[in-house]
C-alpha cells in the first residue's frame, strides 16, 4: 500500500530546518562575523572659516604724468626707496620696447648663469631626481587647484632642473654657446637703445603694485582703527563700488609693511579669540602658504562678529588685493585620521574596535576634531593600550564586543 503523502509535516520539517539555520547564522554572527577596517593615519588638518575679507592700506596712485612711452623697472611688491626709480620715460615706443627686451634677455642670461653654475656642481643628475619629481607634483596640484599662476612658476622649475640634470650628465653641452649668442644679442640691443628721456620716481618708500583700483585714498589702515558695524559697512561699500583707473597711471606705492584685512562672521569660532593672538589665514585665489596675522581688533554687535586682522607678510599679489574669500585658521590638529562610522560607544565611553590578529580589541580614543566624514583623535605614540597609527579600525560591522573572534 502507497504510503499518503502528507503535507503538514513536510511543512512543519522545513520549517524546523529553517529556524535552525537561523539560530546557527545568528550564533555565527554573533561570536564569528566579517567586518570592514581602516587604517588609522598620521594627519594634520585646520579648523577654519571660509569669510568675505575686505583689505586696507595706506597706498597712494602713481601717475603717468601723460607720458606714452614707460618701461617699468620695478616688479610688482619690489620695495622702493624714497625718490627711487619706478619707470624710465622715453620719447619713442620702439626706445621703450628695446628697454623692455634688455631686460627680458637680461633675465634670461642670468637664468642661463645660474643653470650652468648649479650644474657644473655635481657629477651625475641624480641629484636633482627629487626635485624633479616634487615639481612635477606641483604642476599636478596646482593644475587641479585652478591656480594658473602657480602651476607655470612650478613648470618653470621643472624645466630649470630638468636642464640642470641633463647639463650635470652631460647631455646638454651647448649651453656655453647659447650664453654666447645671447651676450651678442644683448650688446647690440644696448647699442641701439636710446637714453631716458625722463623718470617717474616714488614720492616716498614703499612697495610698488601695477595694479590700482581707484580706492587708494579711501581704505587706508585708520578706517579698522575701530571697526564697528557702521564703519565695517562703510568699508564694504566702498569696495563694491570699485572704480578702476584707465589710463594716466602705472600702478601704486603701498607706504609701510603694514596691511589689514577686516571681515564680519556670525561664527561662534571667533568667541574665544582675543586683541593680540595670532591667526593664520589662505587667500586661495593668490597662495596655498599660511599667512600669519595679529588680530588688531574684534568686537561683536548682535549676531555678528567684526574682526580685523594684520599682517607684514609682501607679496605683489597680496598687495593688489582689495576683496576676496580668505579661509581664517581657527586651530590645527595633529593625531589619528578615523572614519566617523568607526566612533562607538562603551558604557558611555567614546572609542573604537581594532582587529588584532583576527580578534576584536577596544581602544578608547580622545576626539580633538570632528569633520563631515572623519575625525581626528589625539595620538600617544608611547600608549601602547591607546590606538596607535597603522591600526585596523572597524568602520562597518556588527554586535561588537571585547574579544570577539573576526574575519
Amino acid at each position: 500500500m502507497k504510503p499518503k503523502f502528507n503535507f503538514i509535516k513536510l511543512l512543519i520539517a522545513l520549517f524546523s530546518v529553517f529556524v535552525c539555520l537561523v539560530i546557527v547564522y545568528q550564533i555565527y554572527c554573533y561570536f564569528y562575523v566579517s567586518v570592514a577596517t581602516e587604517y588609522a593615519t598620521l594627519i594634520e588638518c585646520e579648523d577654519t572659516e571660509t569669510v568675505s575679507g575686505y583689505f586696507l592700506r595706506d597706498e597712494s596712485v602713481i601717475k603717468s604724468e601723460n607720458s606714452k612711452y614707460i618701461d617699468i623697472t620695478v616688479n610688482s611688491g619690489e620695495k622702493v626707496s624714497n625718490g627711487g626709480v619706478i619707470a624710465n620715460v622715453y620719447s619713442s615706443e620702439d626706445s621703450a620696447k628695446t628697454q623692455s627686451q634688455i631686460r627680458d634677455l637680461q633675465l634670461r642670461i642670468d637664468e642661463i648663469k645660474s643653470v650652468i653654475s648649479a650644474a657644473s656642481g655635481y657629477n651625475t643628475g641624480s641629484e636633482y631626481k627629487n626635485e624633479i619629481k616634487k615639481d612635477a607634483i606641483n604642476i599636478s596640484r596646482y593644475l587641479s587647484q585652478g591656480d594658473i599662476s602657480e602651476a607655470f612658476a612650478a613648470a618653470s622649475d621643472f624645466t630649470s632642473n630638468v636642464i640642470k640634470s641633463k647639463i650635470s650628465k652631460g647631455e646638454i653641452t651647448n649651453y656655453t654657446d647659447k650664453l654666447k649668442e645671447l651676450e651678442n644679442q644683448m650688446s647690440v640691443l644696448v647699442s641701439s637703445s636710446a637714453p631716458v628721456a625722463s623718470y617717474i620716481t616714488a614720492a616716498n618708500s614703499g612697495y610698488f603694485v601695477e595694479k590700482a583700483d581707484g580706492l587708494e585714498n579711501q581704505l587706508s589702515l585708520a578706517l579698522a582703527d575701530d571697526i564697528t558695524a557702521e564703519s565695517f559697512q562703510n568699508i564694504e561699500e566702498k569696495c563694491t563700488q570699485n572704480t578702476a583707473y584707465t589710463e594716466n597711471y602705472i600702478g601704486k606705492l603701498v607706504s609701510g609693511s603694514i596691511w589689514r584685512v577686516c571681515f564680519k562672521t556670525e561664527s561662534e569660532k571667533f568667541d574665544k579669540t582675543d586683541a593680540g593672538s595670532t591667526l593664520y589665514i589662505h587667500i586661495p585665489s593668490v597662495t596655498d602658504d599660511k599667512i600669519k596675522c595679529t588680530v588688531s581688533s574684534i568686537s561683536k554687535d548682535g549676531n555678528y562678529t567684526y574682526v580685523v586682522l594684520e599682517s607684514n607678510v609682501i607679496s605683489g599679489d597680496i598687495l593688489a588685493q582689495r576683496s576676496c574669500q580668505i579661509d581664517v585658521v581657527i586651530d590645527t590638529y595633529s593625531g589619528l585620521r578615523v572614519d566617523k562610522n568607526a566612533i562607538r560607544k562603551v558604557e558611555d565611553v567614546e572609542g573604537v574596535y581594532i582587529r588584532s590578529n583576527g580578534i576584536l580589541k577596544y581602544r578608547k580614543v580622545n576626539i580633538l576634531y570632528i569633520s563631515s566624514t572623519y575625525v581626528v583623535v589625539e595620538y600617544d605614540v608611547l600608549d601602547t593600550s591607546g590606538l596607535q597609527a597603522y591600526d585596523e579600525v572597524v568602520v562597518k560591522g556588527s554586535n561588537l564586543y571585547e574579544g570577539k573572534v573576526v574575519a
